[in-house]
């Protein structure tokens, strides 16, 4: 008998840094949200609808850090109730002794976050584009890391242009808030986290 696989659509961003001292700040959070195939088209699409809706361009982006409050709360509340889980690593920097380079503690990091997700198959793409030569370095070692029958793609994107990795940020952000003290939006979501 033949089992079948759905294939789980990942979108990571992260809010904070992963650098050390007294200006950064104390959390580095780290988001995957994971969508099953035939709901990665719906939940885009339900955000771009929501961003046209308030007259913006489409180089207006849903951001934690940029976007009103209000819309926030609104697009989170709009996709709550659809299929997608949300996986995540925090960080209190305070609380880490081991000194780590930012950009090793950020692969470490992906690593951990990927592994965590409880999919067989998994297509990964993560905000932000870091210059061909990192991206090709990073692409290898992710393969290095998790299983080859799991990992079935892994690119970077641009979140101007994919409704999902807004969502990515969007929680990112919220967990952040939540993290300082402002639950608000995080609880909108919370129902989807799977991680501890």
């Amino acid at each position: 008998m033949l089992l079948f696989f759905m294939k789980n659509y990942v979108f990571i961003d992260e809010s904070g840094d992963v650098g050390f001292g007294n200006r950064l700040k104390p959390h580095f959070v780290m988001v995957a949200i994971v969508i099953e195939e035939p709901f990665v088209e719906l939940i885009r699409s339900k955000l771009d609808e929501y961003r046209k809706g308030q007259g913006w361009s489409k180089s207006d982006e849903l951001k934690f850090s940029k976007t009103r409050k209000d819309k926030i709360e609104e697009a989170l509340k709009l996709v709550k109730n659809d299929s997608f889980e949300i996986y995540n690593l925090v960080i209190h920097k305070n609380d880490t002794m081991e000194r780590i380079s930012g950009q090793n503690l950020y692969n470490s990091l992906l690593i951990r976050l990927l592994k965590e997700i409880d999919a067989n198959e998994i297509v990964v793409k993560v905000d932000g584009k870091h210059g061909s030569k990192y991206e090709k370095k990073i692409k290898t070692f992710i393969r290095q890391q998790i299983r080859p029958k799991q990992l079935q793609g892994f690119s970077f994107g641009d979140s101007v242009s994919d409704s999902n990795l807004q969502l990515a940020d969007l929680v990112a952000g919220a967990l952040m808030a939540k993290l300082i003290g402002s639950s608000k939006f995080y609880n909108i979501i919370k129902n989807k986290n799977k991680s501890p």
